[in-house]
């Protein structure tokens, strides 16, 4: 009889330490998948600048001489290079912006005091998304906007 009593006593005392510790590891668990799904999108951010910087680069004053056809643009950059590329995200909440540094015409050496210096123009493409982190319910979502930037010389 002494015995049933005890053991009554410890599945209480269990069931007790796992509804004071199951929430916080469930907690835990959700949290660590929640960081986990941000790193992931700030990777495919990551990727999409670096995508769209090469896709500038490459389609710049140089591929329209040797092809005939057109500069890359700001929307030609964002519709080519980066929207087939964001394979999970929501495209509405996509920005990208390029700026061109066309401080010399080509890439040429100035000589700069007692050195000379090899200048070379660059493209860099800027890309945002605004990613709304999941919650528990009934609190409040939240919107993060992850960011990227990349910097490539054009080719000339």
């Amino acid at each position: 009889m002494l015995a049933s009593r005890n053991c009554r006593r410890r599945r209480g005392a269990a069931m007790l330490e796992a509804a004071l510790v199951l929430p916080v590891l469930f907690m835990l668990i959700f949290g660590l998948v929640v960081v986990g799904m941000a790193v992931s999108c700030h990777q495919q951010v990551t990727l999409l600048a670096r995508e769209g910087a090469r896709y500038a680069s490459v389609h710049g004053a140089g591929h329209a001489k040797d092809t005939g056809g057109a500069e890359a643009t700001e929307e030609t950059v964002y519709s080519q290079a980066i929207l087939p590329k964001a394979v999970g995200l929501d495209p509405g909440q996509i920005t990208s912006t390029v700026t061109w540094d066309h401080s010399s015409k080509s890439p040429i050496y100035q000589p700069t005091g007692s050195s000379t210096l090899y200048r070379i123009n660059y493209v860099t493409v800027v890309v945002s998304y605004k990613w709304r982190a999941p919650s528990f319910p009934g609190s409040a979502a939240r919107t993060i906007t992850l960011t990227s930037t990349s910097r490539m010389p054009l080719c000339n």
